[in-house]
């Protein structure tokens, strides 16, 4: 739900692409997030709250990133073996698949 799922979806086909622009998607939102959260902040219930300097920014967005890269990763790889188990039911109930030693 980040600010690239229009984009991604309406116009890249490629998956890797895709995985590569949400991935960076996610560390601008983090960025932004980091340079937003001061003035939210005094806006609210601290006036002395003091901007993000540019290495918290940039650790922000990198974190981002590394962050999603690895849970984009995690998530891929679950995705893979339950459709390997999807098609191991189906073929169960098919009959053509077989349990070693039946």
């Amino acid at each position: 739900q980040g600010v690239t799922d229009g984009l991604t979806k309406a116009q890249i086909h490629n998956k890797l692409l895709r995985g590569m622009v949400e991935i960076v998607g996610e560390g601008f939102e983090e960025g932004l997030s980091t340079i937003i959260t001061p003035h939210l902040q005094r806006a609210v219930y601290n006036p002395d709250a003091k901007n993000a300097t540019m290495e918290e920014i940039v650790e922000s967005a990198l974190m981002g990133v590394v962050t999603s890269g690895a849970l984009k990763g995690g998530f891929g790889t679950g995705d893979g073996m339950s459709n390997m188990m999807d098609k191991r039911s189906e073929a169960k109930k098919s009959g053509a698949y077989r349990e070693c030693g039946n």
